[in-house]
């Protein structure tokens, strides 16, 4: 077995989310063959584990903390990283990074590194937003729910005025337009409930509420109808069908759909994204 100690330059720290994803992959042994040795915030906490612990890899998990790994060094260090993590990368911090072996991002980033970069992909907590395992009661949005209206939850802050001109004046009526984009904004846990008792997510124009909220809505077993055309017949009539299976199951919530959910697991879950790392990491 083999032993790696992430770096962080918060610690264990929540604001740190990859952090946080690779000590529960690592938890839950989705990295075949390696460990968790520690989390370290600094170059002094680094060495010190370094000299206590057989260790195998250093893993960065966040851009401050590439300035800790030493220059000198017998281990590898690889980087891992978030899109939203390298939204700004100062001269410095690519100095620092130019220091790492090999570095995973999320996407497709230009970083001018002389250094290996491969894109991982997205990776969240698929279980988290799965009602089979963390289902959170309806009971949790009742000041937005409306009895007897077919809940359609919209991703952004998009004029809704637009959306229902496009759609039969009968239909308008069973909908109950939410924005995930509220004042005051909706905790997480009301995030999720939303979507596990929503008949559809509509991604729409304007400020999404995450850049991943299809994913987590697929997650969810919520199904997804883009409405970002500018056709709106190209989307009008899969809501239309929606509905109309609503009011035929006699406007009864809808099931989870199984097979959005083991979509989001081999796409973006943590399993899949341990399998990923861990084949890159064979001959380390």
């Amino acid at each position: 077995m083999k032993r790696m100690v992430l770096v962080s330059s918060k610690g264990s720290d929540a604001s740190n989310k990859m952090c946080q994803l690779m000590e529960n992959i690592l938890s839950r042994a989705l990295i075949p063959f390696w460990s968790h040795a520690s989390t370290v915030s600094s170059l002094s906490e680094l060495k010190e584990v370094i000299d206590s612990t057989p260790i195998d890899l250093i893993l960065v998990t966040d851009l401050p903390s590439a300035r800790e790994v030493p220059i000198s060094r017998e281990l590898p260090a690889l980087g891992i990283f978030l899109d939203e993590q390298l939204d700004s990368t100062s001269s410095r911090i690519i100095d620092d990074l130019e220091l790492l072996d090999l570095i995973f991002t999320e996407s497709e980033i230009e970083l001018n590194l002389s250094n290996p970069t491969i894109v991982i992909g997205s990776v969240f907590d698929v279980e988290y937003f799965d009602p089979r395992n963390n289902e959170r009661p309806r009971e949790y949005i009742l000041d937005f729910d409306i009895d007897d209206k077919m809940l359609v939850l919209t991703s952004s802050d998009y004029d809704l005025s637009i959306v229902k001109s496009n759609l039969p004046k009968d239909m308008i009526n069973d909908l109950n337009f939410m924005s995930l984009v509220k004042s005051p904004s909706l905790t997480s846990e009301q995030i999720v409930s939303s979507l596990q008792h929503s008949e559809v997510l509509l991604i729409s124009e304007g400020q999404q509420i995450h850049p991943l909220i299809s994913n987590h809505a697929m997650a969810a077993g919520c199904p997804i109808i883009d409405c970002r055309s500018d056709d709106p017949r190209k989307w009008s009539d899969k809501l239309f069908q929606i509905w109309r299976e609503w009011i035929r199951a006699g406007k009864v919530p809808r099931h989870p759909d199984e097979d959005l959910i083991k979509k989001a697991k081999i796409e973006f879950g943590l399993e899949a994204f341990g399998s990923k790392i861990s084949s890159y990491l064979e001959d380390i």
